[in-house]
């Protein structure tokens, strides 16, 4: 099964906290992002969780997209091609089934570093996330 989300800016999808049953990586279903195609995409997930994304391709090694995605992290955009039938893979320190919120953004850097570096602390405020880091006096 697949989910394809079309004219979005903001999406949720669900990972369960180890892999799925027969599978080497896979914790997660397939997600067609097509829809957010081209821009930054904030990942908001619970705390201490890290994760790989990965595209499933038939007859051929599924490649990594993103790896240690963490809260709070800034990737660059995804081609459509590139977009369609992502899954989560590798979950790490998760517990039990969790929520991942894709925002997609073109007004926050980008880290493709696998370190914790400042973005990890955006938090929600209403329908909005906001890093409350240091604020002009």
């Amino acid at each position: 099964m697949s989910f394809k989300y079309g004219q979005i800016k903001q999406v949720t999808i669900t990972s369960e906290s180890s892999k799925l049953s027969k599978q080497k990586h896979r914790s997660s279903l397939n997600y067609d992002l097509s829809g957010i195609a081209g821009t930054n995409i904030l990942w908001i997930c619970p705390a201490g969780v890290v994760f790989d994304v990965k595209q499933d391709r038939t007859a051929a090694k599924d490649p990594v997209l993103f790896s240690s995605v963490a809260n709070g992290r800034v990737t660059t955009g995804l081609s459509k091609e590139a977009a369609a039938n992502l899954y989560i893979a590798d979950p790490q320190n998760a517990t039990l089934k969790f929520d991942i919120t894709l925002i997609a953004t073109t007004d926050l850097p980008t880290c493709n570093c696998t370190c914790n570096d400042g973005y990890s602390e955006y938090v929600s405020i209403g329908s909005e996330y906001v890093y409350p880091g240091d604020e002009d006096d």
